[in-house]
């Protein structure tokens, strides 16, 4: 069963003893924080990458056979852009190729408890647009996090919410909306939108560039949305 609010969380490891081991750790962190999470175990990467869609957090493993760590995190990132992968390995000299996954930190294996508690706080740091919203599609509610919308689009009496490229509906405003919102990652570009900047690939000459759609920041609103954009790339990408 979901919890709510719950971080999703993949760790991903050939070694089955590593990955229960590692899988406890986390748990043991989590709970201290106070913060509800989820994890699931994989012991390849092919495994991983078919439910990729659903993480926020991937403990990845670089030494794997088949699929290394490194193939699996290049697919990961194409498949879900705004989860944060933890490198893992034993071999030090190949933890630089985790930058080819813009890894938000690496751990050495044996786990460390020290070192993976560090890991661990930074990405609960980063940690934003985590509560729930109600929308409507097809007289269907659904639920998701705020980090999951792309863009929201004021439309008549109700407004239109971009999950995963389906939209769906809210009989609101997005006057009402943008209080709700986490100001971290939500910013209104228009009278009639509001961009969630995990989702913005791109921004020129007043267009915001988003993966399946392209929407205009007003004039009024350009300087304070590319100081805001500045600000998120460095403290939450």
């Amino acid at each position: 069963m979901k919890l709510q609010n719950a971080i999703e969380i993949a760790i991903c490891d050939d070694d089955k003893e590593m990955l229960e081991q590692l899988k406890r750790m986390v748990q043991t962190l989590m709970s201290e924080k106070n913060v509800p999470c989820q994890i699931h175990c994989f012991l390849s990467g092919m495994d991983l990458l078919a439910g990729a869609d659903i993480f926020d957090l991937v403990f990845l493993d670089i030494e794997m056979p088949e699929v290394d760590g490194i193939e699996t995190g290049l697919a990961l990132r194409r498949k879900n852009p705004k989860c944060k992968i933890i490198m893992a390995s034993g071999m030090v000299e190949r933890m630089k190729e985790g930058y080819k996954l813009q890894a938000l930190r690496f751990i050495t294996k044996p786990y460390e408890m020290p070192e993976l508690e560090e890991a661990v706080t930074e990405y609960c740091n980063r940690l934003i647009g985590m509560e729930e919203v109600e929308v409507y599609k097809d007289r269907q509610m659904y639920s998701f996090k705020q980090r999951d919308i792309a863009y929201l689009a004021s439309v008549d009496s109700y407004i239109e919410i971009s999950v995963n490229g389906i939209l769906y509906r809210k009989k609101t405003s997005l006057r009402i909306m943008e209080q709700e919102l986490d100001e971290r990652c939500f910013f209104r570009i228009h009278n009639q939108y509001i961009v969630n900047l995990y989702y913005v690939n791109d921004y020129k000459k007043g267009i915001v560039f988003l993966k399946e759609k392209e929407l205009p920041v007003s004039r009024k609103n350009q300087t304070a949305f590319e100081k805001a954009y500045r600000e998120f790339d460095l403290y939450y990408r």
